[in-house]
């Protein structure tokens, strides 16, 4: 064969190579080519091959955190134990006790990343004190540097919940100039948000978190899909699958993929009438023995839920255990998600580690 009868053949071959290309990109929802070949999207959404799982510690129920722990360790890549606070003053607190050292010995030797989370006792008005203060922002980032320094921290995770829909270019702010310090000290930057839609149903305490500009910066975003039903409200779903699809959805309109870890709840509520409280697997294990009574799924989220009398009054309860939590990995993988934070460590369903 001559060279010119391979230079003829050449071209419609590249050409054919490339319409090939670029219809991989648009079945597979890969949002650019860069993206294709760095690897960072399987060939289908929600099949990536690396997926994480991470967890938020609370500072209470301690015996049953490191219990949960031992079992889970192995199978986490990092914890966020709430051991930090903003106080009202605006100034970073350590939240006492907690059992920082007993979980820093079981994490040793398992490459666990360590990124404590800082909340806020749900108070917007501290949070917006502190953000019109630049001096106090300043002490505030400088703490947490040196912090991150001397206790080996990997990062931090700022959950500032209900901030004011006022405050939210403010709060942007706070965290860009936060990521940039950040960088320059090789630390890890998450900020943990509430779910979105994108539409004027979203809840108002969630609408002072600017997805987008939050997102351009930090490494990470944890977005909680989860107490649609709460204790303040009539008894549900805590993540029904309708909600969690509409967050995604938005998710993948306004943040990059990659900084997108989806937080899912691990625990229940256990209500009489619109007042709920709490409950974990282990506690609804315990009633459902006392009272005899048969959990049913529901088929849409997945979800356990049964009723109970005590003293004379109903109790109606929804939980998690093994199944619901795997049908909501499932679905997020659906929109190209692999990586996974839940809420919270210790009484949960140990089978969800065994299925991980």
């Amino acid at each position: 064969m001559n060279r010119s009868v391979i230079k003829q053949l050449i071209v419609p071959v590249l050409i054919v190579i490339f319409i090939a290309v670029v219809f991989h990109v648009q079945q597979n929802g890969i949002s650019s080519m860069k993206q294709l070949f760095q690897g960072k999207v399987s060939e289908k959404p929600g099949r990536e091959i690396n997926v994480t799982y991470d967890i938020w510690i609370p500072y209470w129920d301690q015996e049953k955190v490191l219990d949960s722990l031992e079992y889970s360790k192995n199978k986490l890549s990092t914890v966020l134990p709430v051991w930090y606070k903003i106080d009202p003053e605006g100034s970073l607190l350590k939240i006492e006790p907690v059992e920082d050292r007993n979980i820093r010995n079981l994490l040793l030797g398992t490459g666990v990343k360590l990124i404590p989370t800082i909340q806020n006792d749900f108070d917007p008005v501290r949070v917006s004190e502190f953000l019109k203060n630049e001096e106090k922002m300043d002490t505030f980032t400088n703490e947490l540097v040196s912090l991150a320094r001397e206790e080996a921290y990997d990062g931090w995770d700022v959950n500032f919940e209900q901030v004011y829909e006022e405050d939210r270019e403010l709060f942007v702010q706070f965290i860009n100039k936060t990521s940039g310090r950040f960088k320059e000290e090789g630390l890890i930057l998450s900020v943990t948000v509430h779910a979105q839609t994108g539409t004027v149903a979203d809840w108002s305490g969630a609408k002072g978190h600017d997805w987008e500009g939050i997102g351009n910066t930090v490494d990470v975003v944890r977005i909680m899909v989860y107490d649609f039903h709460n204790k303040g409200s009539v008894a549900g779903p805590i993540t029904p699958v309708d909600n969690l699809r509409d967050v995604l959805s938005y998710a993948n309109k306004v943040l990059p993929r990659e900084k997108v870890v989806v937080g899912l709840p691990l625990y229940g509520y256990d209500w009489v009438g619109d007042r709920g409280v709490p409950i974990d697997f282990e506690k609804t294990g315990e009633i459902v023995k006392e009272y005899k009574v048969q959990p049913i799924r529901d088929r849409k989220s997945g979800e356990l839920n049964f009723n109970y009398t005590q003293n004379d009054q109903k109790h109606t309860v929804w939980y998690q255990d093994a199944v619901s939590v795997a049908e909501k990995m499932k679905v997020a993988k659906e929109y190209g998600y692999n990586r996974f934070t839940f809420w919270r460590l210790g009484g949960e369903d140990k089978d969800i580690w065994k299925k991980l």
